[in-house]
């Protein structure tokens, strides 16, 4: 049509009256434009999100608990029993909802590839509990002769992670309004475990019990990897 269009300006000019009386005759009818074409859509820029989820995994925690003294004050000359502590490690799997934000930035070049960064930090209810037990059995002599000290030591604790995040660089390749992308580096939070640890038995066949409080709290580090896909608006 647009070459159709250059001819019938180009007669107009050479024979106006032929044209006009041509175009007397003939319907008129619009001009057609081709559609323009559509955005490309850009991942480049800021964003900031929140999130809620569940999740789970695993906590390693390290005992190193002290003898615990146990004083006889009828059997003389013993006036002591030291009933062996608590060297080891135990494991509990916590789990719980968690929810938090995020915030990053994208940078798209070459021209489908996305690089960025991004921290997010996350709120956590994620708990459990572990109890376990460390029998014991050995002799001590007195003034009456030896005798067998024997009992349990019963630890109980719970543990918990407060709170957690992460910092990450991240690196993808884009379909339009579609990311696929790899992601890790920095994790950190804070996990925080109390309990009770209760001795108990029998020395010189007196029972004797002791019960301490045991716990911590602590901020660890470690690292993250993943991979994973978002739409326009992740």
């Amino acid at each position: 049509m647009r070459h159709l269009s250059i001819a019938i300006l180009a007669a107009a000019s050479t024979v106006p009256c032929l044209q006009i009386a041509s175009a007397a005759d003939m319907p008129g009818k619009a001009p057609r434009y081709a559609p323009a074409p559509s955005a490309v859509y850009s991942w480049t820029g800021f964003y900031i999100g929140g999130n809620v989820g569940y999740s789970w995994g695993k906590a390693d925690t390290d005992f190193n608990a002290a003898p615990v003294t146990v004083t006889v004050v009828n059997n003389a000359p013993i006036s002591a029993v030291d009933i062996p502590g608590l060297i080891g490690s135990r494991s509990v799997r916590p789990e719980g909802v968690i929810g938090g934000g995020q915030i990053g930035y994208n940078w798209q070049f070459a021209p489908n590839w996305v690089t960025g960064v991004e921290a997010d930090i996350q709120g956590s209810a994620q708990k459990a509990s572990n109890s376990f037990t460390d029998p014991f059995s050995f002799n001590v002599r007195g003034g009456a002769g030896s005798s067998l000290v024997e009992g349990a030591a019963v630890t109980d604790y719970e543990a918990k992670v407060l709170w957690f995040g992460t910092v990450r660089g991240r690196v993808g390749y884009a379909w339009d309004r579609v990311l696929l992308y790899a992601t890790g580096w920095l994790a950190y939070g804070e996990v925080k475990l109390a309990g009770t640890r209760t001795v108990s038995g029998t020395v010189f066949t007196l029972p004797f019990t002791s019960t301490t409080l045991i716990g911590h709290s602590q901020v660890n580090t470690g690292w993250t990897v993943g991979a994973g896909g978002s739409g326009p608006d992740g």
